[in-house]
């Protein structure tokens, strides 16, 4: 059973404004438990130490944040800029290592030193019932029209040790038909599939989980967000339902960049982004059948 709504990024800022600074609330308003806030000086996790000296070659630190099952947290950012990779570079050097991660056993005041995590990695993933994380590339490459191969940075133990599985399947039925990328894509990275994991990995049960992905399929006019579920710890995965999709050329950019969490109430809530056309909203959708 699938419910969407939609709302204007901004509205949803303006919102969160309005929440958190409308003044007290009298006690009969308190629906939850009270919050604590700690104000002091920022804290800074990161800052680019590269040499470049061009911008677009400089990180833009897109980022996902990862509670491991022995409490700590895990912070991933991306060590490449959002831009086509430059040509002057090998890619395979540029790609390797391409994500940077630190570590918080304290809840965030303090980080561990920067250590990288690559090839292909990306920056969203998820822990399993067991605490087991999981970090799946983003990009994703060619088996044939059914299935494709991701790659998968496992950690048992907190983030401090990772096992890299190179060949992840995700297999989608036969009305599902992929398509490899292209633009420079096409020409640079052969084999590579407009299929993206992006969003976070929630478990179900000990063996159980679901994650997201975006791109296209055989005959998309535009990008669509779906589900995946994983009934072996995240070794294999299968498509299950179409979150959102859209070819109204007038609409907006289509559905992409995915983030899913688990309601209290048991249900799947998945938020979306749509593009750079207007109306530049952000939309919605639950399952409650996941």
């Amino acid at each position: 059973m699938l419910n969407i709504r939609r709302f204007s990024a901004l509205g949803f800022m303006v919102l969160l404004c309005l929440a958190s600074f409308s003044g007290p609330l009298m006690e009969s308003e308190v629906m939850a438990e009270k919050l604590t806030v700690e104000i002091g000086e920022p804290i800074v996790v990161n800052r680019y130490q590269g040499q470049e000296t061009v911008a677009d070659r400089q990180t833009e630190h897109y980022c996902g944040l990862i509670r491991a099952g022995n409490g700590n947290v895990i912070v991933l950012y991306n060590l490449r800029p959002d831009a086509v990779p430059p040509t002057d570079v090998p890619l395979e050097q540029y790609l390797k290592d391409n994500m940077g991660y630190r570590i918080t056993t304290d809840n965030g005041r303090t980080w561990s030193a920067q250590q990288e995590l690559g090839p292909n990695a990306g920056n969203k993933g998820g822990a399993l019932a067991d605490g087991t994380v999981l970090v799946p590339s983003s990009w994703t490459w060619w088996v044939n029209e059914h299935d494709l191969r991701m790659s998968i940075q496992r950690s048992a133990d907190g983030g401090r040790t990772w096992c890299l599985e190179r060949d992840v399947r995700v297999t989608f039925p036969p009305e599902r038909r992929l398509v490899l990328s292209g633009g420079w894509a096409k020409k640079r990275l052969t084999g590579r599939v407009d299929m993206y994991f992006w969003g976070n990995i929630i478990p179900l049960d000990k063996t159980t989980a679901v994650g997201t992905m975006y791109g296209w399929f055989s005959g998309s006019k535009m990008m669509r967000c779906i589900l995946i579920r994983s009934t072996d710890r995240g070794r294999s995965w299968q498509f299950v339902s179409m979150i959102a999709g859209d070819d109204k050329l007038t609409r907006h950019g289509g559905y992409g960049e995915p983030s899913i969490v688990r309601c209290r109430d048991g249900r799947l809530l998945c938020v979306m982004r749509t593009g750079y056309a207007e109306p530049r909203i952000l939309e919605q959708c639950w399952s409650s059948d996941a």
